[in-house]
């Protein structure tokens, strides 16, 4: 058995809107024939595209504005020569996987 569908599913909801709100609703209701319904989801439906065309013209660090600055750095204990740590971790690191491959493959030549 099919069954056919007759248009989007919809949601009902529910919301408080102030008198001019639903005055100036009434209005365009009046002036275009559309119902209310239509009339709001078509306002929130461009809402959204705009909110979501601003956010795509954003970068990072403006979504992050807000919050750079926002928590206290440690005074003056902030680190140094990061670069040099950092290099020296990831050499450590490095030299350590070749020490374990290298006796993994003493081990299978043992075998």
């Amino acid at each position: 058995m099919y069954y056919a569908s007759v248009g989007p599913i919809m949601a009902t909801m529910s919301l408080r809107l102030d008198a001019q709100t639903v005055s100036a609703i009434d209005r365009v209701r009046a002036r275009t024939g559309k119902s209310k319904s239509d009339i709001v989801r078509e306002a929130i439906a461009d809402f959204v595209a705009k909110v979501d065309e601003q956010m795509k013209s954003m970068r990072p660090c403006d979504l992050a504005a807000d919050l750079i600055g926002s928590i206290d750095s440690g005074g003056m204990q902030l680190s140094t020569r990061t670069r040099e740590r950092f290099t020296k971790m990831l050499l450590e690191e490095r030299d350590a996987r070749r020490r374990a491959a290298r006796r993994r493959g003493s081990n299978r030549a043992a075998r």
